[in-house]
């Protein structure tokens, strides 16, 4: 399936015309032209870094209830679709403002300036969340402000390593799914394994180097009354590649936004506590 790519060095008129076509059809587009190419190279670094790190390293990070999905999720620690096992680390990193040490790893601290140059990172792509939101509102003809208002602050925003280990067999890396936001920025290697489904078919997205992949969340699209379209899609490992790595920005509005008939700090919290496995909190709460 052939995405389409957005350049941010075009016109404000050819971005949003390109913009209505992309999130009214798949939902999805490669972004390119946006200023962070050589951040994102040292961010797959820095989250290679940290996956490398022992277990029990990690662990000490743990992404539980307390930790309002900040933190470290292990292999199997998370299900997209209640059917099936999601075989993948990840990472997870909110806002700079609410952020404490505990949260971070500290064996990195030492070798690198890990930690700043994460949160710089997230401010980065909140500013080129910001942009993007305000040609989408262009593009489908809102007031202005309609969504940017509510995307001021960074709200709970998250920012996600992810690792995808090598197995011998097809493994399932994230179950079908939609995202819960507004948009989501997914910047990944050149592997592949992600598909979008598109007419009850499953189908490959070709890595396209140094752009970053956009797609439509689940709020944007009940903001909008279904005028965009926020897309299932998965992520398969197939046998014998090497080990994947993305990096996903999640963008939501913040929590009092009310859309349709519930705030987006509930539905967020809804949909997360669905993801988690009771099993893994519990085997938490033990060896606590």
């Amino acid at each position: 399936m052939s995405i389409p790519t957005i350049s941010l060095n075009a016109s404000h008129s050819e971005v949003e015309d390109s913009l209505k076509t992309a999130c009214k059809k798949t939902g999805f587009f490669f972004l390119t032209n946006h200023g962070l190419e050589t951040d994102c190279k040292l961010m797959f670094e820095l989250a290679k870094e940290f996956f490398d790190l022992n277990l029990d390293v990690k662990m000490e990070l743990l992404n539980c209830p307390k930790s309002q999905n900040r933190g470290y999720t292990p292999l199997d620690g998370e299900k997209l679709n209640s059917n099936l096992e999601d075989c993948k680390e990840a990472f997870n990193i909110l806002s700079p403002e609410s952020d404490t040490e505990e949260y971070w790893p500290k064996t990195l601290e030492v070798h690198t300036d890990f930690r700043n140059n994460v949160q710089k990172f997230y401010k980065d792509l909140h500013k080129l969340a910001l942009v993007v939101i305000s040609h989408l509102e262009n593009a489908l003809s809102l007031p202005e402000g309609f969504l940017s208002n509510h995307h001021q602050s960074h709200g709970p925003s998250t920012l996600r390593f992810l690792k995808y280990p090598t197995q011998l067999v097809q493994k399932n890396g994230a179950g079908p799914h939609s995202d819960y936001g507004t948009i989501t920025f997914l910047i990944q290697d050149m592997i592949g394994g992600l598909q979008v489904n598109v007419d009850n078919n499953w189908l490959d997205v070709v890595p396209v180097q140094d752009a970053i992949l956009c797609n439509v969340g689940d709020l944007l699209a009940k903001w909008t009354e279904d005028a965009v379209n926020s897309t299932v899609h998965r992520v398969i490992i197939r046998a014998n590649k090497p080990e994947r790595y993305s990096i996903a920005f999640f963008i939501h509005p913040v929590d009092e936004t009310v859309i349709g008939d519930v705030t987006a700090g509930d539905y967020l919290m809804m949909k997360l506590t669905n993801s988690h496995k009771t099993r893994l909190r519990n085997e938490h709460e033990v060896s606590a």
